[in-house]
């Protein structure tokens, strides 16, 4: 089991990914960057006012989704969602996963 990382800012849009998430999700992180991540998941429009929400509420987002990679095998996403935060600004969110 791969922990996967990635990051994204306050738009919802991937900063970053880690090599495992590259790995679970079967797409290098240079095609993955400026990506909705609320697109790539396949979640709906409301999927990012769910994320803002939890995080405003309790600081944290955790989500299990059956999600379709690239090459067409199916997954399990077991995802943790943190704010990211520097010198209390909101940066965006980081998001960890495994497969």
């Amino acid at each position: 089991m791969n922990s996967g990382l990635i990051t994204t800012d306050l738009q919802g849009r991937i900063t970053f990914t880690n090599r495992a998430a590259s790995q679970n999700h079967r797409h290098a992180g240079r095609d993955l960057a400026g990506r909705s991540v609320a697109a790539f998941l396949g979640a709906g429009d409301s999927f990012l006012g769910e994320v803002r929400a939890a995080l405003e509420r309790a600081n944290r987002f955790r989500f299990e989704k059956e999600f379709t990679a690239r090459d067409g095998a199916g997954l399990f996403l077991d995802s943790r969602v943190d704010p990211a935060e520097q010198g209390g600004d909101a940066l965006g969110s980081s998001s960890s996963s495994r497969t």
